[in-house]
C-alpha cells in the first residue's frame, strides 16, 4: 500500500514538473514571439504587411527605421541626415552606398507633409533615388522619414493608435514597391470622421 501511494506521489510531482517546465517555455517562446513583433497585434501585423502582400513582418526593418529617424533634422529650412555615410551605415546595418543615397536623398525631401486627405495614412511616391537604394534600404529611409514626422500625427489622440502602425507600415509597403517596381503605395488605414494623411514624395 504505501508502495502505491508512493509510486502516485512520484508520479504527480513528475506530472507537475512536466506542466511547469511547459509553462516557462510556453511563457518564454511568446515573449519571444511579442518581441519579435514589436509589440503588434495579429490584425495590426496584418495591417503592416497589407495581409501578407508585403511578406512577412521585419522587425528589423522597424527597429532600424527607428534608429534612422532621430538622424533627421531640419537646418535652415531644410532636411538632412545629421551623420555620415559610417556612422549611418553601421547603425541600421546597409552598404555605405545605400547610405550615400539616403544622405542625399534627405536633402532633397520636403520639410512639411501634413495635408487635408480622406485617407488617414501616408501616400508614399518613390523617385528614382530611393529606387536604387535595396529594398530594405529604401523601406528603412522611408519609415525613418515618416517616422520623423508621426509626432505631428500624434497630436490627436485618436490618430496616435495608429502612429506605430503605419511607421511599420511604411518600411514594410516600400521595401515591396522596390522590389517589384511600384512607384505609388498607400499606407495606414481609415478612420472615421478625421482628414488627416501624409503625402509623402520621396526622391
Amino acid at each position: 500500500m504505501e508502495m502505491q501511494v508512493s509510486r502516485k506521489s512520484k508520479l504527480f510531482c513528475l506530472v507537475t514538473a512536466l506542466l511547469m517546465v511547459l509553462v516557462v517555455f510556453i511563457g518564454a517562446g511568446t515573449s519571444v514571439y511579442a518581441s519579435d513583433l514589436n509589440g503588434f497585434s495579429q490584425e495590426e501585423i496584418k495591417g503592416i504587411t497589407n495581409n501578407g502582400q508585403y511578406g512577412e513582418y521585419d522587425n528589423n526593418l522597424t527597429i532600424a527605421a527607428e534608429k534612422l529617424s532621430k538622424y533627421f533634422v531640419i537646418k535652415d529650412n531644410r532636411l538632412e541626415i545629421n551623420s555620415d555615410v559610417d556612422t549611418i551605415s553601421k547603425e541600421i546595418n546597409v552598404s555605405k552606398e545605400d547610405a550615400q543615397l539616403m544622405i542625399d536623398a534627405a536633402k532633397e525631401l520636403p520639410t512639411s507633409i501634413i495635408s487635408p486627405r480622406g485617407f488617414v495614412g501616408v501616400y508614399i511616391n518613390l523617385g528614382p533615388k530611393v529606387r536604387k537604394m535595396s529594398g530594405w534600404a529604401a523601406g528603412t529611409f522611408a519609415a525613418g522619414y515618416v517616422g520623423f514626422y508621426l509626432k505631428q500625427f500624434a497630436v490627436n489622440p485618436v490618430t496616435a493608435g495608429v502612429v506605430a502602425v503605419i511607421s511599420a507600415g511604411t518600411g514594410a509597403a516600400v521595401k515591396w514597391a522596390v522590389e517589384n517596381g511600384i512607384r505609388r503605395v498607400p499606407v495606414g488605414k481609415n478612420i472615421p470622421g478625421l482628414n488627416m494623411s501624409f503625402n509623402v514624395n520621396v526622391p
